[in-house]
């Protein structure tokens, strides 16, 4: 009966180590299933702020690009105006100028000038302040080149006018560009 009984042992010891096995086994298995639970978790909150990153980008990337197409459209046309016949003439202050010919300088840009106009509204979300304040600053001096009743100070704003727009094209290229840097880091 001793070799029974060692055999019944044995046997015994076997069923215990195989159900301790079985028990570790079946405690690791949760442990990973809660762990890949877990991990996959992290792995679509990760996308969803990637996603929701890649689609802020967008937005911001739009407007940066409409504001300065339409600055560098306007730049375009306003350089063209000072570049022509009609303009010298009023520089050199000819008898023939009149601030109705001056008005005439902002004719080629009225789109453009809508255009912005249209853009800042929403571009307000995505530009700085700085850009924004600079924005308004250069509505203000078209505003003034068309009021204005002096020929004189008319033309001084119209060149003014010139710099101002060169100066948001600088500061937004900046923001744009410091933008995407910050995306990519």
């Amino acid at each position: 009966m001793s070799a029974v009984g060692i055999y019944i042992a044995k046997y015994l010891n076997k069923k215990a180590e195989n159900l301790a096995t079985k028990e570790d086994f079946d405690m690791l298995l949760e442990q990973v299933k809660e762990s890949t639970i877990v991990t996959e978790s992290v792995k679509v909150k990760l996308a969803e702020a990637g996603w929701l990153n890649q689609q802020g980008w967008n937005i911001r990337e739009k407007y940066y690009t409409s504001l300065l197409i339409e600055l560098n459209s306007f730049a375009e046309a306003l350089g063209e105006e000072l570049e022509s016949r009609k303009f010298r003439k009023l520089l050199h202050q000819e008898k023939d100028a009149s601030l109705a010919d001056i008005g005439m300088l902002l004719k080629s840009s009225k789109n453009h000038i809508r255009e912005l106009r249209i853009l800042q509204g929403p571009a307000q979300m995505v530009i700085s302040e700085e850009v924004s304040s600079m924005l308004n600053e250069l509505h203000f001096r078209i505003w003034e080149v068309q009021k204005d009743e002096e020929l004189v100070d008319r033309i001084e704003h119209i060149l003014h006018l010139q710099a101002d727009i060169q100066s948001v094209q600088k500061t937004l290229t900046s923001e744009a560009r410091d933008a995407l840097i910050r995306k990519n880091i």
